[in-house]
């Protein structure tokens, strides 16, 4: 990570004692967050006005004039930034700019103190962050509180949740920690289909309870219009699909709902004909996680490639299309890139233009197959697990994603087909496939 720190040093006399001092720092551009920290002589003294001591107060103000933060005394070192802040600060967005340091000189000593400063700037950079995009909580049907929910996800090192239960809208603040990012959305539930709205706390005015689709549509479009992200859950699922046409405007398509199962493989192939239709959508996954048990949280897990984790920048790389899924927070990612060009990115189709796609733990016997909008391009089964890389010409305008598949093996699949007997799987008699363990957005090119 690259790192700044400054330092100011400034000497308060007695004569002001009880004023406030601004101290104005620069702040540099792409700052992710900043850790500030005070020392002076004297500084463990408790802030009780009795006897000679030196007392100083920590405030910070943003460049708009607002109060930032204003712990007093009681914290000399402090966190800022958009996705968490330290108790008693605002999660903000560090602008760049002059910024101030609030030196409040409560109590001074006759000889006056000497207060130094060292502010730490923490710069984004591109890099995976790992959550689940599709979470309940006891505002709707699910079994657990916000913060039994993000115990679950901090135990298994997840970088972001995003809310998102039925028909409700957490319009107060959402809980904050220092490991994870919490963003708002909602999944809009309808008898005809569900889809989640993320990154607007009220994405539609009005009731969820429309009756047709036109009446779906100005929702939807409504929700667009904020800026919300738009993705249409398990459309192929055997309970609850979605119904409607999927020809409307939306960003992405949930193809991987909770455990891997054919209702997946169709989804997948749904997503997959709307990229031939010449839509560019990202693919998503999401545990779609409502209690116990908890062996399901954050499977599968959705990886974004963010500049940070702050809830914008998650949100601009699931607009970007910056996406992959894999089958939970600890599995291998696959990757997908053309030169410096990431899944969901559009690339000048050139006579050398290539596509890369890594796996860093292809698993004996699975297979990673790359499609095109033409279909299944290559495949390579391995032998032995180690790391695979396969760099193929790309010749033609279009797509390409890629897949690792692999076949269920004893006692999993006899598990599967008890599971599809005790939901009457329209596909109990054909012989089992292969599922999908983890799997790439696709890249574009013109």
């Amino acid at each position: 990570m690259n790192t700044k720190t400054i330092t100011i040093d400034y000497f308060v006399p007695k004569s002001i004692e009880k004023s406030y001092i601004r101290i104005p720092f620069e702040m540099p551009d792409n700052v992710e967050s900043i850790d500030i920290a005070l020392t002076y002589e004297g500084m463990e003294a408790t802030s009780t006005p009795i006897g000679e001591k030196n007392v100083i107060d920590l405030a910070v103000i943003s460049p708009d004039g607002l109060d930032v933060g204003a712990a007093g005394s009681a914290f000399k070192k402090v966190t800022i930034g958009e996705s968490y802040s330290s108790p008693g600060y605002k999660r903000i967005k560090l602008k760049p700019g002059i910024w101030e340091l609030l030196l409040g000189a409560y109590i001074i000593k006759p000889s006056g103190v000497k207060c130094h400063y060292d502010i730490t700037f923490y710069f984004k950079y591109l890099r995976e962050f790992k959550g689940d995009p599709h979470v309940h909580s006891t505002n709707s049907d699910g079994k657990l509180t916000y913060f039994e929910l993000i115990k679950q996800a901090e135990k298994r090192k997840l970088d972001f949740l995003i809310m998102t239960d039925h028909n409700y809208m957490a319009t107060d603040a959402l809980p904050q920690t220092k490991n994870l990012t919490l963003i708002p959305g909602v999944e809009l539930t309808n008898y005809m289909g569900h889809i989640n709205y993320w990154g607007v706390t009220i994405p539609y005015t009005g009731s969820f309870s429309v009756n047709s689709f036109d009446e779906f549509l100005k929702l939807n479009e409504e929700a667009r219009s904020k800026n919300a992200i738009c993705v249409i859950n398990h459309p192929r699922c055997q309970f609850c699909p979605w119904k409607w046409e999927v020809d409307f405007p939306m960003n992405g398509v949930e193809v991987w709902n909770g455990p891997m199962r054919h209702d997946n493989l169709n989804a997948i192939a749904l997503w997959d004909s709307q990229l031939k239709s010449g839509k560019k959508l990202f693919a998503t996954g999401g545990a779609d996680f409502h209690g116990h048990p908890f062996l399901l949280f954050a499977k599968p897990t959705t990886v974004v490639y963010a500049l940070s984790k702050s809830p914008d920048d998650i949100l601009d790389a699931f607009r970007a299309g910056m996406v992959s899924i894999t089958s939970n927070s600890k599995s291998p990612v696959l990757t997908i890139s053309s030169g410096n060009t990431l899944a969901g990115g559009s690339v000048k189709l050139e006579p050398n233009s290539e596509i890369i796609i890594k796996c860093e733990k292809l698993k004996k016997d699975q297979m990673l197959v790359i499609y095109d909008q033409t279909g299944e391009i290559h495949r390579t089964q391995a032998k032995k697990t180690a790391p695979v890389t396969i760099t193929l010409p790309v010749k033609k305008a279009g797509y390409v994603r890629a897949e690792v598949r692999y076949k269920l093996k004893f006692p999993m699949n006899l598990l599967y087909k008890l599971f599809m007997k005790i939901t009457s799987s329209p596909y109990i008699k054909e012989e089992l496939p292969w599922f999908v363990y983890s799997m790439t957005s696709a890249i574009f090119f013109e």
